[in-house]
């Protein structure tokens, strides 16, 4: 079996307890920072859309109790002439954002093109049932331009019809064209159909673009269908969303005094947290310096251990094959290595001593002197050396001495 050393193992064991809490500290750390890069993201996200939400609400607000407070001009009379309501409507529109004031009866013919109907509108339904009404971008049946119409009820106990303002098609366009969530992100209007009603890029509006009704002859639009359905389905909340290769955060919200618009606002993920990605490579280089400092500090403990202890293995090898006169390492830490060397040392010592004192009695004996005593000190077990030689000293002493008594006699 192959052995390895001391140093090589504390080595192995310290470089890979610093890699486990090196990795450890860093998953959590990078769970922690992309969980609150992401809560930011949400908050900053969510922030934009209920601020945008109440600003589009608040200016159709304004529409609505404008074009409300027109609808109750006694001047609004039934019997007037073509000409006298043409008249009309010039003067309430001025001091107003509306490029054309009109109205209509209660079959839903405009009072100055009867061929044409407003019956099927639903700007029309809402406003002759008494509530006032912003519709989606609509054809303008006279200059077949795109606007948004804004309606309400007449209420001047003359004319049962209603009213409606004309405005651009990009009134709440110009809201939104501004909103700054990143560079990359933007906000859009959606009606009740999914239809976008509002966008930075305005002619998405004209084009009166559907993802729903695009994704059905072109799978490329499912990812948007997808997320303005939920939008729909759930009118406040976010969703996630993969297109031109990157991952959108989306934040919506209904907007009030509508017919089901929601604003939503987008971000680029990979922007909003950028930070969470630096964040990551500052991680990865402070692992790196971590590890190495660690391996450094291995090298030098174990080094600090394993040189002394291998040192001290080797004269233990040199002394079971009988060296009794290298000398022992020496050991200048005042640990258990230092307790170890000086425990070998004293060992050799006192085998010298035991080994020099046995060789002198063994000499003196094979020169035949059995006067000579063990006067060593034997410590432990070694003491019953002493009292062997102690003995077989004795022992041949009295033969001798036997031995010359016999010879005498005879």
């Amino acid at each position: 079996m192959k052995s390895t050393t001391l140093r090589k193992r504390l080595i192995l064991s310290v470089s890979a307890l610093s890699m486990i809490i090196c990795l450890v500290l860093s998953l959590l750390g990078l769970a922690v920072l992309k969980r609150t890069s992401e809560e930011n993201m949400d908050r900053a996200v969510t922030t934009a859309a209920n601020a945008y939400s109440a600003a589009v609400s608040n200016k159709i607000n304004e529409y609505l109790s404008v074009i409300t407070t027109l609808g109750r001009d006694s001047r609004i009379d039934p019997n007037a002439t073509v000409d006298e309501l043409t008249k009309v409507s010039k003067l309430l529109m001025s001091g107003t954002h509306f490029g054309e004031v009109s109205f209509a009866n209660a079959e839903g013919t405009p009072y100055d093109i009867e061929t044409v109907s407003l019956l099927e509108r639903d700007y029309f339904k809402s406003a002759i049932n008494g509530v006032a009404y912003i519709s989606s971008p609509l054809i303008n049946q006279k200059d077949n331009t795109t606007v948004l119409y804004v309606s309400a009820k007449i209420e001047n106990e003359k004319h049962d019809g209603i009213i409606f303002g004309k405005l651009p098609n990009d009134e709440f366009s110009k809201i939104i064209q501004n909103v700054e969530i990143g560079e990359k992100g933007y906000g859009f209007i959606i009606d009740k159909e999914g239809t976008i009603v509002a966008h930075k890029d305005n002619s998405i509006v004209e084009s009166f673009t559907n993802y729903i009704s695009l994704s059905q002859e072109d799978a490329s639009y499912k990812e948007y269908a997808n997320a303005i359905s939920k939008m729909l389905n759930e009118k406040t909340g976010t969703v996630e969303l993969r297109v031109d290769g990157g991952k959108k955060y989306v934040a919506f919200k209904p907007i009030e005094s509508t017919d089901g618009w929601i604003l939503a606002m987008i971000a680029d993920e990979g922007e909003m947290l950028s930070h969470y990605h630096s964040s990551q490579i500052i991680l990865l280089v402070v692992s790196v310096i971590f590890l190495a400092a660690a391996l450094v500090f291995s090298f030098q403990y174990s080094k600090s251990i394993g040189v002394p202890i291998s040192l001290i293995s080797q004269r233990l090898e040199l002394l079971s094959k009988g060296d009794l006169t290298s000398d022992v390492p020496s050991v200048k830490t005042r640990d258990e290595l230092y307790t170890l060397s000086n425990s070998l040392s004293e060992t050799v010592d006192a085998l010298n001593g035991y080994i020099g004192n046995i060789d002198n009695v063994l000499s003196n004996i094979s020169n035949g002197n059995l006067m000579i005593e063990t006067n060593h000190e034997y410590s432990g077990d070694f003491a019953g050396i002493k009292e062997a030689m102690d003995k077989i000293i004795l022992s041949l002493r009295n033969t001798l001495l036997s031995i010359n008594a016999a010879a005498e006699q005879v």
